[in-house]
């Protein structure tokens, strides 16, 4: 992650550092912020108006920090359904990807659809860990960036020290209203 990397979760997490070192990390995300939503906007021609504004205003209510990981999919056959009826078209197959997170509150449910893959990382367990955990754990953060002319690159960061990374061409993205049914704190349950 080149604007929200796992040192800034350490760092803002560290009891340790005085009141002037917890300052000048709180600068420093902020201007991280700042160069991220300025990239960012180099990249709105790239996706969908609804996927731009959830990446550009996507860091409040509609947000996805503490988010839950649903699924994540990969292959050459996402919307195959085995039911005997239609043949895997090997030649016509190409890799893609699908990623399904849950916000907090449980009311949004946010479906990633990637095309055009270059390169897809799942590192869980992590070598690189934010804490010793037997789940994927909250989405600390993410950050959409260019991955050259024709690709871009959209990276999830857990709160396990857990990383997606997705480079891509093509971005379908849905967010779907949950009507809860349920108090909130069963979730915990």
């Amino acid at each position: 992650m080149k604007y929200f990397a796992k040192e800034a979760i350490r760092a803002d997490n560290d009891s340790s550092l005085t009141p002037s070192q917890q300052k000048a990390n709180h600068r420093k995300f902020n201007r991280n912020c700042k160069a991220y939503n300025k990239q960012l906007l180099k990249l709105e021609s790239r996706i969908s108006k609804q996927a731009f504004n959830f990446f550009y205003l996507g860091f409040t209510r509609w947000g996805l920090h503490d988010a839950r990981l649903v699924s994540f999919s990969a292959g050459d056959g996402l919307d195959y359904r085995a039911n005997g009826k239609q043949p895997f078209r090997i030649n016509r197959q190409k890799a893609g990807v699908r990623i399904e997170i849950l916000n907090y509150e449980q009311n949004l449910f946010y479906t990633f659809h990637f095309t055009g893959i270059r390169k897809t990382v799942f590192d869980f367990p992590s070598d690189d860990p934010l804490c010793n955990s037997d789940r994927v754990d909250g989405l600390f953060t993410y950050e959409l960036t260019a991955a050259g002319k024709r690709f871009l690159r959209l990276e999830f960061l857990f709160t396990s020290g857990a990383i997606i990374l997705i480079e891509f061409a093509k971005l379908q993205f849905a967010r779907k209203r949950v009507r809860r049914r349920y108090a909130i704190g069963e979730m915990y349950s």
